[in-house]
């Protein structure tokens, strides 16, 4: 069992790169940063929606695939999580 204090230094921690819009990133961003136990950490963002513009972070941000899946193979990110609306 892994326990709360291990989590909150950050052990097994689970790297993810988030694709969409970046009002979906964030909702998930903010979902993840309220969660006080969380085991996920968001290292980057491919932004699909080609108006909006980056907020001031340290979050890695990319519009060209090519850059972000070179990013996400080097920096070995656990997961990829779609946050498209079922629209698109």
């Amino acid at each position: 069992m892994i326990s709360r204090a291990n989590r909150l230094r950050g052990a097994h921690t689970r790297s993810v790169a988030v694709v969409g819009g970046a009002r979906h990133c964030a909702l998930i961003m903010r979902t993840i940063g309220s969660m006080r136990d969380s085991v996920y950490r968001i290292d980057a963002h491919f932004e699909t929606d080609l108006e909006s513009t980056a907020p001031d972070d340290a979050l890695a941000r990319f519009r060209d695939v090519d850059a972000f899946a070179s990013h996400v193979r080097a920096e070995r990110i656990d997961e990829l999580w779609l946050t498209l609306p079922l629209t698109h």
